[in-house]
């Protein structure tokens, strides 16, 4: 078993149910398959190939999640980077890891054009722009594949194993150089099916997920609906709490995961009654545990949600 066929069994499944919505967009499973289909062709065609480092330097999108897919299906190793990493350490994690390519936003070239001039192994960089929006391309940078883009040759199989390494996950480096974590695929399968069993997540479940997919609890959250086949509601942030619970509302969400200043947040906030958030079934924690105070204030009066905390 390998951690991208949860997303290849789901799509076959339930092609044109929604996997994602995000910034007003709606996207099925075979809506993202398409995108990262033609992403790993374009990949491909540029060299990237089985075991090479591609670092995704996106914000929370449905480019990130086509990346990862597209990643995969090349036997390829994701890497995810939060998008507010600064120059200087992208440039350390580029050249670190060995990347073979770059996935990235316009709005972010301050850092990656910095980043890649030091980092002599990425080939290739593929940008994403907002619609209408030039991509600047400096070092030869390419513009990210869409339906209109030169058609390319299919990705061969490429072999991957279940020992095969999916993912290098980086630590914040608040004590020093950020260090990767490497994961096979074996490990995060085995995380994937282990959290979302004990958490008792459903196919009829709407994500909500404010979390960065650089963030392992953020990305698991994506990788746990590829298996149960749920829903996720992507945002890039939770910086603005009455829109989130606007959305949570609007999207009758199920399942809110966070962090305890995200609910430290939402407990300082005034107004929270103005939503019916009646859907909602499931809160889960990570990082540290939430106090008792919390919980009682997030429950709320007569409300019975359950709080499981998740490592």
């Amino acid at each position: 078993m390998l951690l991208h066929h949860f997303f290849q069994d789901t799509t076959r499944r339930q092609p044109d149910r929604i996997a994602l919505a995000c910034e007003g967009a709606r996207l099925s499973w075979a809506d993202i398959a398409g995108e990262a289909d033609r992403l790993a062709r374009c990949l491909h065609a540029r060299g990237v190939r089985r075991g090479d480092r591609v670092a995704l330097f996106l914000d929370n999108g449905w480019e990130s999640v086509a990346g990862i897919h597209a990643v995969l299906s090349l036997g390829a190793v994701f890497m995810p980077v939060n998008p507010l990493t600064k120059r200087d350490k992208l440039a350390y994690l580029l050249a670190d890891s060995r990347a073979s390519a770059l996935l990235t936003h316009a709005a972010l070239s301050d850092a990656w054009a910095h980043a890649i001039a030091a980092s002599p192994s990425v080939h290739t960089v593929v940008v994403a722009s907002k619609e209408g929006a030039s991509a600047p391309r400096p070092g030869g940078a390419i513009a990210w594949p869409d339906a209109t883009s030169p058609p390319a040759e299919p990705v061969p199989d490429p072999g991957t194993i279940d020992q095969d390494l999916a993912a290098i996950i980086y630590t914040s480096g608040s004590t020093g150089d950020p260090k990767g974590v490497m994961l096979t695929h074996l490990n995060m399968v085995s995380a994937a099916r282990s959290v979302s069993t004990y958490l008792g997540l459903r196919e009829d479940d709407t994500i909500f997920c404010a979390l960065p997919l650089a963030f392992d609890y953020g990305l698991y959250q994506w990788l746990m609906a590829t298996r149960t086949g749920a829903t996720v509601v992507l945002e890039r942030s939770f910086a603005f709490p009455l829109k989130a619970l606007e959305i949570m509302a609007r999207e009758r969400v199920t399942v809110f995961p966070g962090v305890p200043t995200m609910f430290s947040m939402l407990t300082a906030t005034r107004g929270l009654d103005r939503f019916d958030l009646g859907a909602l079934r499931m809160i889960t924690n990570t990082a540290a545990a939430l106090t008792e105070d919390h919980i009682r204030r997030l429950r709320g009066p007569g409300a019975d949600p359950q709080f499981r905390r998740s490592q």
